[in-house]
């Protein structure tokens, strides 16, 4: 310890030993809000070989008991202080000036150097103490309880240190404390960014021992960095949850900051508002997009997600454990959690899917042309609303070829429909949906029947096929001229075509309703996941799958009828912006 310093080297050791000996004295003294002293930068006798100052004794404790010993050990010291700040710099002026007294057989350039040294550092100890200057030398001087000084004196290490960045300011105050506690003492000198950096790399953890080791880290930063009555950020809380479940436990609920979000960067698998993540997909720790997808891809049982909720006294982060049937699913159920960059992979996806599947229906619509029809109308559908997009068109052009067998068959058998006993008026009718709907008229098995009107395949129409299978859609026409030559000798009686009218009505209404029912069920289920709700989660969840697939239906019912009365896509889209009704995922 520091007693060690007095060495029994007479003169030369009782010098420092007195100083040494009133420094330490002061820890019996309470804290001190006054500025370090600034008479320790005032000229030394230059006739004194001795040094004068408690720094050279703090500074050489283990030190060899030479003079040369001393003095290099010293000037590495000096050098240690060269980026310090403000008032802080009196330890080192002072350092400074008892080398250049009692190290005078020194060579000329280091001489030269720490004079230098000493000018630049006694003009920045003329500054204001900084609040980071005080707060060290009240630590220095000693605290009336020795535990809170060691509490006091690292918080002020994590927030100053990297500021005054004088290692001799927190060697002293470690000295010092060492001495009062009789214990060793080291500081650490990391900011809260640093000691962040440091949990932020530990929460990567694939091991329970190696998660439970970084627990301590956690509570060191936070005790550390959050002060009384301050908040984590929703990244950081996050980050300590991780760790929690990587170290087997079930995180609690932690208070955040209301404001904070998350880094999509850092948290790839947070939603677009950046207020919730997905922490596990059925055991599995996805740490990015594609490893999310794969992971909900397989998952028949459940996904972790955290999310920021009001709480009663503020906001917190939560998890709740939401039940995975099937990927499908969960989106029909729970749009609103994508994550971000979900929406257009799945499509990337879906895209090459469905083509797959047009590819397939092609291959054997000679063999087993209602399967075949049954694809393809499958296929389409699902790229229903993306048939304007660039990539889709690309795609489906480069099918253009492969497919047009598909639409010549499926023209040719909706014409062998229409027989002698054929009423008009259903003439009429399938030859206007035939023209509009190609895949109208067929069971959910692919079987031509006048009047079926099978969902999805329904709701493509040909003017959205057109612009990417312009010959498959030209040879469907074609292959439907002597159809639509029978049923232009026909129109639609006032009352069939009022028949139409009103069911078409009716289906936008119900359509238009049921969305709507479906949305205030999906943010009612979405209230349940971190809340209990009345019916439960449980209860609510039969209810949207049953409320999408009426809207569903009820929209291609629309379709149906509307193509019925000769409408394009373009006289339907108009419609179903009057009636407010929208296709639902």
């Amino acid at each position: 310890m520091l007693t060690a310093g007095l060495r029994g080297l007479g003169r030369w050791g009782a010098g420092i030993g007195t100083l040494g000996l009133i420094a330490l004295g002061t820890l019996d003294c309470g804290p001190s809000d006054s500025p370090p002293p600034r008479s320790a930068i005032a000229p030394i006798p230059v006739d004194d070989d001795d040094p004068m100052s408690s720094e050279w004794l703090y500074v050489t404790e283990g030190v060899a008991a030479t003079k040369a010993a001393e003095c290099a050990s010293v000037l590495k010291w000096i050098q240690g202080e060269k980026g310090c700040v403000g008032a802080s710099c009196v330890h080192g002026a002072t350092l400074a000036k008892d080398w250049l007294t009692t190290c005078k057989k020194s060579a000329e350039e280091k001489r030269k150097a720490v004079e230098e040294l000493n000018v630049a550092f006694a003009a920045r100890a003329e500054r204001e103490p900084s609040a980071c200057d005080e707060e060290g030398e009240s630590i220095r001087r000693g605290c009336k309880k020795q535990d809170e000084c060691v509490a006091r004196a690292r918080k002020w290490a994590t927030k100053c240190a990297s500021t005054l960045k004088s290692p001799l300011s927190v060697k002293m105050i470690e000295a010092n404390l060492s001495q009062a506690t009789k214990k060793r003492i080291k500081l650490d000198v990391r900011n809260c960014e640093q000691l962040w950096t440091e949990v932020a790399k530990k929460s990567r953890c694939d091991q329970q021992f190696d998660c439970q080791d970084a627990l301590p880290s956690v509570a060191d930063y936070k005790t550390r960095c959050i002060a009384e009555g301050q908040f984590v950020t929703i990244a950081q809380a996050v980050t300590e949850f991780e760790i929690r479940l990587g170290a087997g436990e079930t995180p609690k609920p932690i208070a955040i900051d209301d404001t904070s979000v998350l880094d999509p960067k850092k948290f790839p698998l947070s939603v677009p508002d950046g207020t919730g993540v997905f922490l596990r997909v059925c055991g599995d720790r996805p740490n990015n997009l594609l490893g999310y997808l794969k992971s909900r891809a397989s998952c028949e049982d459940s996904v972790l997600y955290a999310k920021r909720i009001k709480g009663a006294k503020g906001h917190v982060l939560a998890t709740s454990t939401i039940k995975h049937a099937g990927d499908e699913l969960f989106r029909q159920r729970f749009p609103a959690l994508d994550v971000i960059g979900e929406g257009p992979a799945r499509a990337a996806g879906h895209l090459t899917a469905q083509i797959a599947l047009l590819r397939k229906a092609a291959s054997r619509v000679d063999s087993d042309p209602a399967a075949a029809f049954a694809e393809a109308g499958a296929a389409l559908a699902g790229l229903n609303h993306r048939l304007g997009k660039a990539e889709t068109r690309k795609a489906l052009s480069a099918m253009d070829q492969t497919v047009l067998p598909i639409f010549a068959r499926l023209a040719r058998d909706k014409s062998k429909l229409v027989t002698r006993k054929t009423k008009k008026r259903d003439l009429r009718a399938l030859a206007s949906r035939a023209e509009q709907l190609p895949f109208a008229d067929l069971t959910t098995n692919g079987q031509p029947r006048i009047g079926a009107d099978s969902c999805p395949g329904v709701m493509v129409f040909v003017d959205q096929l057109k612009p990417a299978l312009p010959r498959s859609v030209a040879m469907y026409v074609g292959e439907l001229a002597g159809l639509l030559k029978k049923a232009r000798r026909y129109d639609l009686r006032d009352a069939d075509d009022r028949a139409y009218a009103a069911a078409q009505q009716k289906a936008f209404k119900q359509c238009a309703d049921e969305s709507k029912r479906l949305e205030l069920e999906r943010q009612g289920a979405l209230g349940c996941v971190f809340a209990s709700c009345d019916p439960p989660l449980a209860q609510v969840v039969p209810i949207i799958d049953k409320s999408r697939t009426q809207a569903q239906a009820y929209y291609a019912a629309g379709a149906f009828n509307a193509a019925s009365r000769g409408y394009s896509y373009t006289g339907f889209s108009s419609a179903m912006k009057r009636w407010q009704c929208k296709w639902v995922k």
